[in-house]
């Protein structure tokens, strides 16, 4: 019985010292967990955040864009305003421009701590898509490594770009590349207070200035050549028109001696019409219509109506081509005026 007492009370003992234990150490445990969880949360909202507000107020342009919102400023402004919008341009400087098809080290180049880019384009060349492209970025000065991984890469092939983070200061590249050949370029975003951006930015308004001038030169010529080619329209349809009215007009035939076939007969008349080839109406000066069997024409006379045919076979075709003709001219001249 006394054996019994003791066992519960030891083990009443125990039990009570192991909640002891838990209440002081797991407790803490758990509210530091919580306090890590819940600072790491708010960490990670001000990470992303600042990595939003990176992205949406500090992304710089490809350098294969073209600064145009700036260049198009300048094609605006006065000329006594131009070094002024010159202060406030900004442009891609080339820093570096390798190749090669193996691991090197680059030549060192500065930078000023603006936006820097690394674009770069490799190829495999094993024919078994066994590629290694890696890029990292060392200080000049130490050969510390400023960016381990800035390219790290195995495939095919690739071209792309990356932000190269870097303070102010000289650096190198060194490439570690394995069965591709590869190129890359260093650029950096600068404003004319750098010398290189500086004759950049003014051979990029230059270039804009020259070619605002050939557009406008052209504009010209454009338009000079539209007022040529109306008056030469109007031209042609005046002319058109005169002729057109010419051929209708044509209808009345000069007077002529018509003779029989035996000459003992002859009439002034002009030709008027011919029927089926068989009968010739003419007009005798009086104005009354004679028809004629042709047979009994003579020879000049059947000349003279085979001519007479043929230019009326060319007159019909022209009456019936130039009222088309004048309508795409019009047409034209609409267009022209517009």
């Amino acid at each position: 019985m006394g054996k019994s007492a003791f066992t519960s009370f030891f083990s009443g003992t125990m039990g009570f010292l192991f909640a002891l234990l838990v209440f002081f150490v797991g407790v803490p445990i758990l509210i530091c967990s919580g306090c890590f969880g819940t600072l790491a949360f708010v960490g990670s909202q001000i990470e992303e955040e600042q990595q939003n507000n990176s992205t949406t107020i500090n992304r710089p342009p490809s350098p294969a864009e073209k600064n145009t919102a700036n260049s198009n400023d300048n094609s605006k402004a006065n000329p006594s305003d131009q070094s002024e919008k010159e202060n406030g341009q900004r442009t891609w400087v080339s820093l570096l421009k390798e190749s090669g098809k193996g691991s090197k080290k680059t030549v060192s180049f500065k930078v000023t701590g603006s936006n820097t880019t690394l674009q770069y384009a490799y190829r495999d060349s094993s024919g078994i898509g066994a590629s290694i492209f890696q890029v990292a970025v060392h200080k000049a000065s130490t050969d510390a490594i400023a960016d381990f991984s800035a390219v790290n890469e195995s495939s095919e092939s690739n071209s792309d770009q990356t932000r190269l983070r870097l303070n102010p200061g000289t650096y190198y590249l060194a490439i570690n590349a394995a069965n591709c050949d590869w190129n890359l370029e260093v650029s950096e975003y600068l404003d004319s207070s750098d010398e290189r951006a500086r004759i950049l930015i003014e051979e990029e308004n230059l270039a804009q200035k020259e070619k605002q001038k050939l557009k406008d030169t052209q504009r010209e010529d454009k338009a000079k050549e539209i007022i040529a080619r109306r008056k030469t329209v109007e031209k042609k349809i005046a002319n058109l028109k005169e002729e057109l009215k010419d051929l209708e007009n044509n209808v009345k035939r000069p007077l002529r001696t018509w003779k029989s076939k035996d000459g003992t007969y002859s009439i002034s008349a002009s030709f008027v019409d011919s029927k089926e080839y068989k009968t010739v109406t003419l007009r005798k000066e009086t104005g009354e219509l004679l028809d004629v069997e042709r047979k009994q024409l003579c020879n000049d006379d059947l000349v003279y109506l085979a001519k007479t045919k043929k230019d009326d076979d060319a007159i019909a075709k022209k009456l019936n081509e130039l009222p088309n003709t004048i309508k795409m001219l019009t047409d034209e001249l609409k267009t022209l005026s517009k």
